[in-house]
């Protein structure tokens, strides 16, 4: 992966952008299209392990911790030198140490944080220091309404969350999971968008969010729209917003909330991860109601630095559902036929 960063570097993309102050939003211009994309290669690991409903790749000390929504056990382990499967851990159920699931994690602090989306429950787990039966502590930290579905640190105190606020797209938690301060508005690309109930767009553009703490700065990435939200000042901002594609919906508001994406619009974005300097979002250009087999309408992974520029675009030899990128050099996914795979030029 180390190449592929250097052939990013030297690609040749534009990108416009107005500044007020510090804050600056993109024109709205989707990614520069190329002739020929590199490939990235999905290379299959060696891995005796069967996955159903995987959520999400981490990565900590060397290990992959993945979310599956199936079974008892509720996170996988696999090591990465050599591939091989740890465990599983995180039980299902209704206790004060288990989940109902599906569960939202991510890395902080050398600790897997556990996000409980129907029980609401916030938590982490100790995965550098297991105790005398090899079994990993889990803290439980707080219960949030059920406004939120959404999470990620910021700091040890202090968490961002998504989800249905009509004082603002996102939301500054304490260390108790109260709100304390809203900021941000939902985005507004679409003819007509700013009317639109908060409520149906909130569901629209429901995020995945991936972090660079040295830089602090997260990502927010919906299907078409990316927030870059910088939280080194004394309030977070969203310092970037930057539309992948055109998009646009049908809605419902209220009790029987609903959102459609429109025919003949992109799928867009369906994963994404980060390094320390680098965004990488997978990215569907398939039209919604197009009949054109798939192996003709490749993935691609497009690449980003955390000032909002897109550096780079390739195309992707299988169909993944999700990404993760462990540093600046390294990219690895699962397919859909839910292999685990390294990805290389």
């Amino acid at each position: 992966m180390k190449y592929i960063i250097k052939k990013v570097l030297s690609s040749n993309f534009s990108v416009c952008f107005l500044i007020v102050a510090i804050f600056h939003v993109s024109c709205g211009r989707t990614p520069k299209e190329e002739e020929t994309l590199k490939e990235l290669v999905c290379q299959t690991n060696s891995l005796n392990v069967e996955f159903y409903i995987p959520l999400k790749i981490n990565f900590i000390d060397g290990r992959f911790f993945i979310p599956d929504f199936h079974g008892e056990r509720m996170i996988c382990e696999i090591k990465r030198e050599p591939f091989e499967r740890v465990g599983d851990f995180g039980v299902r159920g209704q206790g004060p140490v288990e989940f109902i699931g599906p569960l939202l994690t991510w890395e902080f602090d050398n600790k897997l944080f556990v996000f409980d989306r129907r029980g609401f429950k916030l938590g982490f787990y100790e995965v550098m220091i297991p105790d005398l039966l090899s079994v990993y502590k889990f803290t439980e930290l707080f219960f949030v309404n059920n406004s939120i579905n959404k999470l990620i640190s910021l700091d040890h105190n202090t968490f961002l969350a998504a989800g249905y606020f009509e004082g603002g797209r996102y939301a500054i938690l304490d260390s108790l999971g109260k709100e304390r301060s809203f900021f941000g508005a939902y985005p507004a690309f679409m003819d007509g968008e700013d009317n639109i109930p908060f409520d149906a767009k909130a569901m629209f553009h429901q995020v995945k969010f991936t972090a660079s703490y040295d830089k602090k700065r997260i990502a927010a990435i919906s299907r078409h729209v990316v927030d870059i939200i910088d939280y080194s000042g004394p309030q977070p901002i969203i310092f970037s917003q930057i539309k992948l594609a055109d998009y646009a919906y049908d809605y419902q508001s209220g009790d029987m909330l609903s959102t459609d994406l429109k025919s003949g619009f992109v799928t867009g974005a369906t994963s994404v991860s980060s390094s320390q300097n680098f965004i990488y979002v997978l990215f569907n250009p398939l039209l919604k109601g197009e009949q054109i087999e798939k192996e003709k309408v490749k993935q691609e992974v497009l690449v980003f630095n955390w000032e909002g520029e897109m550096i780079g675009k390739h195309s992707v030899s299988c169909e993944l559902s999700l990404i993760k990128a462990i540093d600046d050099y390294s990219l690895f996914g699962i397919t859909k036929e839910l292999d685990f795979v390294t990805l290389s030029l």
